[in-house]
Order: structure tokens, then C-alpha cells, then sequence
């Protein structure tokens, strides 16, 4: 990306766009979309490396050619960079999707009120704790103090979980003969875990 154009005509003008992230990340760098995100997607270390100073150069060609500072924006790294997209070519407000989420359910008010929370996703790691809905949810259970179990499909260095609030972990994967299957049957591996997570705190 050389040089940005902007059109002629405004479309967006009377239009508020706000852009809900899952993601704290920043658009390049070592917690930037292409070295947290890339490898998850197939990309080998070099194409790591040429999709981060692409990113890079985009940030630069951004501020020189629009006066945005999309360097160290938080929640620019989301979607490959689709973040800094928004705030600086749509005027997107940021943020947390986890909150306009957690505020259309009274979240909070419902983790207060509750004995055990139980979480998932498709792949609990470190960067479940960058501002995912795991994430956040488990820091809402350490802030009322309560259990929060988490059941995925896969599950990264559990051991360290506890100190993100995490009680407990299970993954699918662990009843499943390998992980094509535990991904083609999904519901049935889960449903094993669940079993084992619901025996665990009844007795």
C-alpha cells in the first residue's frame, strides 16, 4: 500500500459506526495481528513476518495520508487489522465486544448471583486472555469469587489457567480417538466432558 485515496463523496457522513472487538491486540509488533493470529490461520514464520510489515506500512501510510494514528490503537490487530480499518476509514468508535455483549445480558448481575459458572470455546490458550469472552468471563468469577469451568474443544498450558481464574478445564478432544474426529463430532466429545466437569462438582 502506497498512497490512500479517499472518495469524493462522504457515504458514511450521517452514519455512526462502532466496531466490537474480542481482541485488545494492536494492529503490528510482537502482540499484533499478523505474530498472535497468523499461525492459528496456516501462515509459516516468514509469511509472519512479511504480514506484520505489511501491517506496519499500512499504519504509516494511514497516519501520513489521513493524520489517524492507528499505531498502538487497541483492538487495531482485530481481524487481521480490520479494526484500525474501521476506526480510520469508517470513524469506528471502539469496543469491547465482550461488554456490548456482557451488558445486553446483565452479565455481571448474573455471575454475582450464580454458585458456578461454566465457560468454553473452540480453543482456550493464552490469547483467551486478551480480551475474549473466556477471558473476561473468568475475570468476572475472580472478581465475585466464584468457580469458573471451562469446556473446549482443545486447551493450551492448563496448568497456568488457575491463575487467570480458571478452576478447572476440559477439553473434547481428550475423548475423542484423534482430532479430526473430536472436530467432525463435536456435540459428542463436549458431552463426554460436560459429564466428567458435572461429576466433578456434584461429588
Amino acid at each position: 500500500v502506497a498512497s490512500i485515496r479517499p472518495p469524493s463523496v462522504d457515504v458514511l457522513r450521517d452514519i455512526k459506526v462502532s466496531c466490537a472487538s474480542d481482541v485488545s491486540n494492536v494492529m503490528y509488533g510482537e502482540s499484533g495481528a499478523a505474530h498472535v493470529f497468523a499461525r492459528q490461520k496456516g501462515a509459516v514464520d516468514h509469511t509472519v513476518l512479511e504480514l506484520d510489515r505489511g501491517l506496519e506500512n499500512l499504519a504509516e501510510v494511514i497516519e501520513r495520508e489521513l493524520g489517524i494514528d492507528v499505531h498502538t490503537l487497541s483492538g487495531g490487530g482485530a481481524a487481521g487489522g480490520l479494526g484500525a480499518g474501521l476506526y480510520a476509514f469508517a470513524g469506528a468508535g471502539m469496543r469491547s465486544g465482550f461488554s456490548v455483549i456482557s451488558e445486553a445480558l446483565s452479565l455481571e448481575r448474573e455471575i454475582c448471583d450464580c454458585d458456578l459458572v461454566i465457560t468454553g470455546e473452540g480453543c482456550t490458550d493464552s490469547q483467551s486472555f486478551m480480551g475474549k469472552a473466556v477471558g473476561e468471563v473468568a475475570g468476572l468469577c475472580r472478581k465475585y469469587d466464584k468457580k469458573c469451568i471451562v469446556i473446549s474443544g482443545l486447551v493450551r498450558d492448563a496448568d497456568q489457567l488457575r491463575r487467570f481464574g480458571i478452576y478447572r478445564a476440559y477439553r473434547s478432544s481428550d475423548y475423542a480417538p484423534s482430532m479430526d474426529e473430536s472436530i467432525t463430532n463435536a456435540e459428542k466429545y463436549i458431552a463426554f466432558a460436560a459429564e466428567d466437569a458435572a461429576r466433578e462438582i456434584v461429588f
